[in-house]
């Protein structure tokens, strides 16, 4: 058990945490990435978010072992796919059938 005052802090003044937060942005990024290019005309809207949540999982699990600062590694918030006038936060059900359009605005 750490004595009072050897306790590390969990905040931007740490290095490791801000090291971590890095890594969480890649991967972030790649899993945008890799559903910004699969959205075509016909892709299932499930499909898309399944996708983007297992290359998150994946390359989470990759790079960081077992714990992580206390809490568990991987998917905070499951990737949504928002076409046209719905706001956000769309991550359907897996026997959703809705598909993008031609033209469709995703956010």
């Amino acid at each position: 058990m750490a004595a009072v005052g050897d306790e590390q802090e969990l905040d931007l003044s740490n290095s490791d945490v801000v090291t971590k937060y890095k890594a969480a942005a890649e991967i972030a990024n790649k899993a945008i990435a890799a559903v910004a290019a699969a959205c075509k005309d016909g892709a299932r809207i499930v499909d898309l978010c399944r996708m983007g949540d297992e290359i998150i999982s994946k390359d989470a699990a990759a790079i960081f072992k077992g714990k992580v600062s206390g809490s568990d590694k991987g998917i905070a918030f499951p990737t949504c796919v928002s076409p046209n006038s719905i706001v956000g936060h769309l991550s359907p059900m897996g026997d959703d059938t809705t598909t993008l359009k031609d033209g469709d605005l995703v956010k």
